[in-house]
C-alpha cells in the first residue's frame, strides 16, 4: 500500500468516526429526550424542534456517505478533504462518465430513502416528538443532487 493510499485510508476513517459519532450522539440525545412520553407545553415543542433538527442532521449524514459509496461501486475518480468536513469528498465531473455520475446521484437518493424507511419504521405516530422526526428527515429528499 503507497503512502497516499494509506493517508487516504486514514482520512476515510477519520471521516467515518466523527460523522458516526455525531449521528451516534444526535440519535442519543433523541432517545434521551423520551419522545414517547406525553410531554405538555413548551417541552413537547422542544422535543418536536430536535426531532425535526435530528433529522436533518442525519439525513445529511447518510445522504453523502451514500454518495460516496455510489461514487466508490462506479469506480469514479474522486479526492477525499484532509479534514473533517460535512461534504467530505470533491468528485471530479471531468474524469468521470455520465454513468458514474448516475450511480453517485442514486447513492445519495437511497440513502435518503432508506432513511426515512428507518424513521418510519422506528418512530410511529404518538407523539409531536415522533411525527417531527420523518419530516425533518424527509424534507432533503431530492431526485437530483
Amino acid at each position: 500500500m503507497t503512502q497516499a493510499a494509506t493517508s487516504s485510508a486514514i482520512s476515510l476513517a477519520r471521516q467515518a468516526l466523527v460523522h458516526g459519532g455525531i449521528a451516534l450522539l444526535l440519535a442519543a440525545l433523541l432517545i434521551g429526550a423520551d419522545v414517547k412520553r406525553g410531554r405538555d407545553g413548551v417541552t413537547a415543542y422542544l422535543v418536536a424542534a430536535w426531532a425535526f433538527l435530528t433529522g436533518l442532521a442525519l439525513s445529511h449524514i447518510v445522504h453523502e456517505w451514500c454518495h460516496f459509496l455510489g461514487a466508490r461501486a462506479a469506480r469514479s475518480a474522486l479526492t477525499l478533504k484532509p479534514r473533517i468536513h460535512p461534504l467530505f469528498f470533491d468528485y471530479d465531473f471531468a474524469q468521470n462518465t455520465p454513468a458514474q455520475f448516475l450511480c453517485l446521484s442514486i447513492g445519495g437518493l437511497l440513502g435518503n430513502l432508506m432513511l426515512l424507511c428507518v424513521a418510519l419504521l422506528c418512530a410511529g405516530p404518538q407523539s409531536l416528538g415522533d411525527d417531527s422526526f420523518p419530516c425533518g428527515r424527509s424534507g432533503p429528499v431530492r431526485l437530483c443532487s
